[in-house]
C-alpha cells in the first residue's frame, strides 16, 4: 500500500504546482518510465530470466519520486521570490 505515493506523488506535486512546462517535464518523465516498463514486461515474457538486474524500471521510480518531494519543497521558496520581485516593481 505504501508503493502508491512513489507513483501517485509526482502527480500530485504537479497539480499543487500548476505550472505548464513543468508539468510537461514530468509528463514526460512518466512517459520515459511507462517506456521503461513496457519494455521491461516484454523482456521478462520473452526472457523470464531478466527480472531485475540493471533494467528494472522501478530504481528510477524512487529517483523520480526524490526528484518530485525536491521541486515541490523549492515551490514556496520560488513563489516567495517572485511576489518579492513583483511588489518591489509594481513599487517602483
Amino acid at each position: 500500500m505504501q508503493d502508491i505515493w512513489a507513483f501517485l506523488g509526482p502527480a500530485i506535486v504537479m497539480f499543487i504546482i500548476r505550472n505548464r512546462i513543468f508539468s510537461f517535464c514530468f509528463l514526460a518523465l512518466y512517459a520515459a518510465l511507462f517506456i521503461q516498463m513496457f519494455y521491461q514486461a516484454s523482456l521478462i515474457h520473452h526472457v523470464p530470466e531478466a527480472c531485475g538486474g540493471k533494467h528494472d524500471p522501478l530504481g528510477y521510480m524512487a529517483l523520480f519520486f526524490v526528484l518530485s518531494v525536491v521541486c515541490l519543497a523549492v515551490y514556496p521558496f520560488a513563489a516567495l521570490a517572485k511576489f518579492i520581485i513583483t511588489a518591489v516593481a509594481s513599487k517602483e
